[in-house]
C-alpha cells in the first residue's frame, strides 16, 4: 500500500487558476530608441545605467562629506493668544 503511494505522480494544477499566492512574472522587452531622439540625444547611445565614477572617486566623494551635519533648527514661536490649555 505505501508503496504505491510513493509511486504516484503529482499532477500540478495549471496556472489558469486565480491564486494570490502565484505570480506570473513579465517577460523582459527589448526596447529600441526613436532615430529622431538618436539624433538629438547622442548621449542615449552610451549605457545610461553604467556608473559614471571609478571605485576609488566614488568613496572619495561620500567620505568628503561628514554623515552627520548640524540642523539649523528654530521652533515656532507659540501663539499669546491661545490659552494655557491648549499650549
Amino acid at each position: 500500500m505505501q508503496q504505491s503511494l510513493f509511486s504516484q505522480k503529482v499532477i500540478i494544477p495549471e496556472a489558469t487558476v486565480e491564486d494570490p499566492h502565484i505570480k506570473t512574472k513579465t517577460q523582459m522587452a527589448q526596447l529600441h530608441v526613436y532615430p529622431e531622439l538618436l539624433e538629438a540625444l547622442p548621449i542615449v547611445k552610451e549605457d545610461l545605467f553604467r556608473n559614471p565614477l571609478i571605485e576609488e572617486e566614488r568613496k572619495e566623494i561620500i567620505h568628503a562629506f561628514p554623515k552627520i551635519s548640524g540642523v539649523n533648527y528654530s521652533p515656532t514661536t507659540l501663539n499669546d493668544s491661545v490659552s494655557r490649555s491648549v499650549r
